[in-house]
């Protein structure tokens, strides 16, 4: 729990069970552009298997490297703007989104 700069008054207190076991803040959903045309998607963090969808499209990942590639003739079809990611944790589920780059084309 964020605190600021020091607590000026300490107490005891119980952290409700949902708080504890929430996802870690560490997981991240990264996207870049390799070569013009392909665009990579990738979950850093403790991840278990995930779901990206981008428009119409969906790939799922279920093995680390939780990573997959659009390729130029998918990012063509794509209308979408936003990258969504659906990350199964040890916690629970997590959905991420990102916008979507065009890499490329315009």
């Amino acid at each position: 729990v964020k605190m600021g700069d020091g607590p000026k008054q300490i107490e005891a207190a119980r952290i409700p069970e949902e708080v504890a076991s929430a996802p870690p803040a560490s997981l991240r959903l990264v996207r870049a552009c390799r070569r013009p045309g392909r665009l990579r998607m990738r979950i850093l963090g403790d991840a278990r298997s995930v779901v990206f969808r981008a428009g119409r499209h969906t790939l799922r990942d279920a093995r680390p490297p939780l990573a997959r590639t659009l390729t130029r003739r998918r990012l063509q079809r794509t209308r979408a703007r936003r990258l969504t990611a659906t990350v199964s944790t040890p916690a629970g589920r997590v959905r991420l989104t990102r916008t979507l780059p065009r890499c490329g084309l315009g």
